[in-house]
Protein backbone atom coordinates (compact mmCIF):
# COMPACT_ATOMS: atom_id res chain seq x y z
CA UNK A 1 0.00 0.00 0.00
CA UNK A 2 1.52 3.39 -0.80
CA UNK A 3 1.22 6.56 0.76
CA UNK A 4 0.55 9.85 -1.10
CA UNK A 5 2.10 12.33 0.94
CA UNK A 6 0.79 15.97 0.35
CA UNK A 7 3.20 19.39 1.18
CA UNK A 8 1.28 22.13 2.30
CA UNK A 9 2.59 25.51 0.70
CA UNK A 10 1.71 28.39 2.30
CA UNK A 11 3.46 31.61 3.31
CA UNK A 12 3.00 33.88 6.29
CA UNK A 13 1.94 37.70 5.95
CA UNK A 14 5.56 39.88 5.96
CA UNK A 15 5.81 40.89 9.44
CA UNK A 16 5.68 44.80 9.73
CA UNK A 17 7.00 46.28 13.08
CA UNK A 18 4.82 48.95 14.76
CA UNK A 19 6.62 52.34 14.87
CA UNK A 20 7.31 52.79 18.50
CA UNK A 21 5.42 55.66 20.61
CA UNK A 22 8.03 57.65 20.70
CA UNK A 23 11.60 57.43 19.24
CA UNK A 24 14.47 58.46 17.24
CA UNK A 25 15.83 62.22 18.65
CA UNK A 26 17.33 63.61 16.48
CA UNK A 27 19.71 66.52 17.11
CA UNK A 28 20.63 68.71 13.61
CA UNK A 29 21.68 72.31 12.32
CA UNK A 30 23.54 73.25 15.46
CA UNK A 31 25.84 76.13 15.50
CA UNK A 32 27.52 78.58 17.95
CA UNK A 33 24.21 79.06 19.95
CA UNK A 34 21.44 77.08 18.71
CA UNK A 35 20.58 73.51 17.90
CA UNK A 36 17.67 72.32 16.43
CA UNK A 37 15.40 68.93 17.70
CA UNK A 38 13.37 66.37 15.62
CA UNK A 39 11.52 63.50 16.73
CA UNK A 40 8.88 60.59 15.76
CA UNK A 41 6.04 59.15 16.91
CA UNK A 42 3.48 56.23 16.30
CA UNK A 43 -0.30 56.20 16.34
CA UNK A 44 -0.68 56.84 19.30
CA UNK A 45 -1.97 60.55 20.26
CA UNK A 46 -0.05 62.72 22.65
CA UNK A 47 -1.22 65.55 25.07
CA UNK A 48 2.12 67.48 24.86
CA UNK A 49 5.91 67.37 24.51
CA UNK A 50 8.68 68.62 27.60
CA UNK A 51 12.30 69.49 25.79
CA UNK A 52 14.76 69.95 28.65
CA UNK A 53 17.97 71.15 28.29
CA UNK A 54 21.29 71.21 30.69
CA UNK A 55 24.85 71.93 30.15
CA UNK A 56 26.79 68.83 30.77
CA UNK A 57 29.51 70.28 33.23
CA UNK A 58 26.50 72.27 35.19
CA UNK A 59 23.25 69.93 35.39
CA UNK A 60 21.44 72.32 37.85
CA UNK A 61 21.10 74.47 35.27
CA UNK A 62 18.53 73.91 32.47
CA UNK A 63 16.32 75.42 30.05
CA UNK A 64 12.54 74.09 29.35
CA UNK A 65 10.23 74.28 26.86
CA UNK A 66 6.31 72.96 26.95
CA UNK A 67 5.00 71.75 23.57
CA UNK A 68 1.74 70.79 22.17
CA UNK A 69 0.67 67.26 21.36
CA UNK A 70 1.12 67.67 17.68
CA UNK A 71 4.77 68.85 17.99
CA UNK A 72 7.30 67.04 16.60
CA UNK A 73 10.48 69.66 16.27
CA UNK A 74 11.48 72.77 17.69
CA UNK A 75 15.33 74.78 17.46
CA UNK A 76 16.70 75.51 21.35
CA UNK A 77 18.15 78.70 21.09
CA UNK A 78 20.63 80.89 23.11
CA UNK A 79 22.33 78.58 24.21
CA UNK A 80 26.63 79.18 24.68
CA UNK A 81 29.15 78.15 22.08
CA UNK A 82 31.53 75.29 22.23
CA UNK A 83 29.52 73.71 25.46
CA UNK A 84 27.75 69.84 25.98
CA UNK A 85 24.55 70.20 26.77
CA UNK A 86 22.52 67.01 27.92
CA UNK A 87 18.93 66.89 25.97
CA UNK A 88 15.57 64.64 27.55
CA UNK A 89 12.54 65.08 26.04
CA UNK A 90 9.48 63.84 27.96
CA UNK A 91 5.93 62.88 26.56
CA UNK A 92 2.83 62.42 28.45
CA UNK A 93 -0.31 60.60 26.33
CA UNK A 94 -3.42 59.73 27.53
CA UNK A 95 -2.61 61.16 30.91
CA UNK A 96 0.51 59.09 31.62
CA UNK A 97 4.10 59.91 31.15
CA UNK A 98 6.09 57.92 29.08
CA UNK A 99 9.89 57.22 29.12
CA UNK A 100 12.22 59.93 28.00
CA UNK A 101 13.84 59.96 25.10
CA UNK A 102 18.06 60.94 25.48
CA UNK A 103 20.88 62.68 23.71
CA UNK A 104 24.25 65.24 23.98
CA UNK A 105 24.84 67.59 21.85
CA UNK A 106 28.07 69.99 21.69
CA UNK A 107 27.65 73.93 20.24
CA UNK A 108 30.55 75.03 17.91
CA UNK A 109 32.34 77.85 17.92
CA UNK A 110 31.66 81.50 17.59
CA UNK A 111 32.72 82.16 13.78
CA UNK A 112 35.65 84.96 13.62
CA UNK A 113 37.46 86.38 11.32
CA UNK A 114 41.11 86.86 11.39
CA UNK A 115 42.54 90.47 10.17
CA UNK A 116 42.70 90.85 6.61
CA UNK A 117 46.16 92.11 4.51
CA UNK A 118 45.41 93.64 1.33
CA UNK A 119 48.49 94.63 -0.81
CA UNK A 120 49.00 95.58 -4.46
CA UNK A 121 50.28 92.72 -7.41
CA UNK A 122 50.12 95.74 -9.77
CA UNK A 123 48.75 98.71 -10.36
CA UNK A 124 45.69 97.56 -10.99
CA UNK A 125 45.25 94.70 -8.95
CA UNK A 126 44.88 94.14 -4.68
CA UNK A 127 45.26 91.30 -3.39
CA UNK A 128 43.27 89.54 -0.34
CA UNK A 129 44.25 87.60 2.52
CA UNK A 130 42.44 86.43 5.91
CA UNK A 131 42.40 83.48 8.73
CA UNK A 132 39.76 81.62 10.11
CA UNK A 133 40.25 82.27 14.15
CA UNK A 134 37.33 80.11 15.10
CA UNK A 135 33.63 78.25 13.97
CA UNK A 136 32.51 77.34 10.80
CA UNK A 137 31.88 79.26 7.41
CA UNK A 138 29.64 78.31 4.77
CA UNK A 139 31.40 80.94 3.00
CA UNK A 140 32.58 84.85 2.71
CA UNK A 141 31.49 88.07 0.94
CA UNK A 142 33.84 90.79 -0.22
CA UNK A 143 32.88 94.48 -0.97
CA UNK A 144 35.17 97.03 -2.64
CA UNK A 145 34.33 100.28 -2.57
CA UNK A 146 36.10 103.55 -3.78
CA UNK A 147 35.50 106.86 -1.16
CA UNK A 148 35.68 109.09 -4.04
CA UNK A 149 32.56 107.11 -5.87
CA UNK A 150 34.72 107.29 -9.09
CA UNK A 151 33.27 103.61 -9.72
CA UNK A 152 30.67 101.14 -8.25
CA UNK A 153 30.59 99.15 -5.39
CA UNK A 154 32.20 95.74 -6.41
CA UNK A 155 30.30 92.31 -4.12
CA UNK A 156 32.58 88.52 -4.33
CA UNK A 157 31.05 85.70 -2.71
CA UNK A 158 33.99 82.93 -2.06
CA UNK A 159 33.61 79.60 -0.88
CA UNK A 160 33.82 78.64 2.74
CA UNK A 161 37.22 77.35 2.14
CA UNK A 162 38.53 80.56 0.65
CA UNK A 163 41.69 82.59 2.50
CA UNK A 164 42.67 84.86 0.13
CA UNK A 165 41.29 86.18 -3.49
CA UNK A 166 42.67 88.75 -6.00
CA UNK A 167 40.59 91.63 -6.85
CA UNK A 168 41.33 92.65 -10.57
CA UNK A 169 40.37 95.73 -13.35
CA UNK A 170 40.80 98.65 -10.24
CA UNK A 171 41.72 101.81 -11.04
CA UNK A 172 45.59 102.81 -11.01
CA UNK A 173 47.13 104.47 -7.68
CA UNK A 174 43.25 104.87 -6.12
CA UNK A 175 42.26 104.03 -2.32
CA UNK A 176 39.63 101.49 -1.83
CA UNK A 177 37.62 100.39 1.14
CA UNK A 178 37.39 96.77 1.46
CA UNK A 179 35.06 95.02 3.78
CA UNK A 180 35.13 91.07 4.32
CA UNK A 181 32.60 89.09 6.33
CA UNK A 182 31.61 85.33 6.84
CA UNK A 183 28.34 83.53 6.18
CA UNK A 184 27.92 80.89 9.13
CA UNK A 185 24.66 79.13 8.60
CA UNK A 186 22.72 81.97 6.99
CA UNK A 187 23.89 84.91 9.50
CA UNK A 188 26.99 87.12 9.06
CA UNK A 189 29.40 87.25 11.05
CA UNK A 190 31.49 90.44 12.15
CA UNK A 191 33.14 92.44 9.19
CA UNK A 192 36.91 92.59 8.99
CA UNK A 193 37.84 96.57 7.36
CA UNK A 194 40.52 97.09 5.50
CA UNK A 195 41.54 100.64 3.15
CA UNK A 196 43.99 99.82 0.57
CA UNK A 197 45.91 101.91 -2.18
CA UNK A 198 46.79 100.22 -5.73
CA UNK A 199 50.43 100.04 -5.64
CA UNK A 200 50.82 99.89 -1.92
CA UNK A 201 50.46 98.06 1.48
CA UNK A 202 47.86 99.40 4.19
CA UNK A 203 47.21 98.70 7.42
CA UNK A 204 44.06 96.63 8.24
CA UNK A 205 41.90 96.66 11.67
CA UNK A 206 38.76 94.84 12.47
CA UNK A 207 35.61 96.17 13.24
CA UNK A 208 33.57 95.56 15.90
CA UNK A 209 30.15 95.03 14.67
CA UNK A 210 27.94 91.76 16.13
CA UNK A 211 27.01 88.51 14.29
CA UNK A 212 24.03 89.46 12.52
Amino acid sequence: MSINQHILHFSLPPFVAEEPDLSRLVVSNVTSDRFSLSWRTGEKAFDNFIVEVRESALPSQAMGRALPGDARSTVMAGLKARTSYNIKLYASAGGQNMQPLFDVATTEDVPQLGPIAASSVSPHNLSLSWSAVSGHFDGFVVRVSDPEQQSDTLEFRLPGEARNFTISNLMDATGYDIELYGISHGRHTPSVLAHAVTGTTYFTHVSNSRLL
